[in-house]
């Protein structure tokens, strides 16, 4: 198998982007049977801790730590279940974020995949978690104004080399008016990788600071991202 990383993208906030990496994660660990890595890539405000009960980060063991002093890699991780996890600090103490990519390039070499959480936000810490992996997956919600921000995203992407593996389109609802995956695909000429449906329990697992594939492994949602985990264990 081939040791990958991706970054988990959108310049939109409140589209679900880091519950959808943590999710991910955390399924490609505990169903598909990889060696997984995550780590938050959200310098000044980050949220995937929060995901796996890290609410409040140790000195020393954060993605902050790690970019001041690589030799404190080791220390830095967290495990949960059989996923690895390197939350980011919350003091919002500046970092050089272009330092990353070196670090998760040698992170890379221990694990089948790792997944980087980026910042919602055209910053150098989201250059930063481009160039720290091999493609990116954008998330992004079924409405005009979210696509308006993925076709920025991708122009970004693009200009930085990156390499689009396709989008996810999350919090769909039956709301007619809500853009289909044909559309999304045909307005920003990308693969659809799934489709996530509005689910109540998403709020319930974040309330417990876990993910939604361990909460509710049968809910709609959790089927939903496990489809979408499935297809990128497959993805060389």
């Amino acid at each position: 198998m081939r040791k990958r990383s991706i970054s988990i993208i959108s310049l939109k906030g409140g589209v679900g982007k880091t519950t959808t990496a943590s999710n991910i994660a955390y399924l490609l660990a505990h169903h598909f049977n990889h060696r997984a890595l995550i780590i938050d890539g959200n310098l000044s405000a980050p949220g995937v801790g929060i995901h796996f009960g890290i609410a409040n980060p140790q000195k020393g063991r954060t993605t902050h730590d790690i970019i001041k002093d690589h030799k404190k890699v080791p220390h830095a991780i967290h495990r949960y279940d059989m996923l690895h996890v390197i939350p980011a600090a919350l003091n919002n103490e500046q970092v050089n974020p272009i330092l990353l990519p070196a670090i998760i390039k040698k992170l890379k070499q221990h694990y089948d995949i790792v997944i980087v959480d980026s910042a919602p936000s055209f910053s150098y810490e989201f250059v930063s978690s481009l160039k720290s992996a091999d493609s990116c997956i954008i998330v992004t919600t079924p409405d005009y104004s979210s696509i308006t921000n993925v076709l920025q995203t991708i122009k970004l992407a693009d200009k930085s080399g990156a390499h689009i593996l396709g989008i996810i389109v999350n919090k769909k609802s039956k709301y007619k008016k809500e853009l289909s995956e044909k559309e999304i695909s045909s307005i920003t000429g990308k693969r659809i990788l799934g489709t996530v449906r509005t689910d109540k329990n998403m709020i319930k697992a974040l309330s417990e600071t876990m993910p939604l594939a361990k909460y509710k492994p049968k809910s709609k949602a959790s089927k939903d991202l496990r489809k979408i985990s499935e297809l990128l264990s497959r993805i060389n």
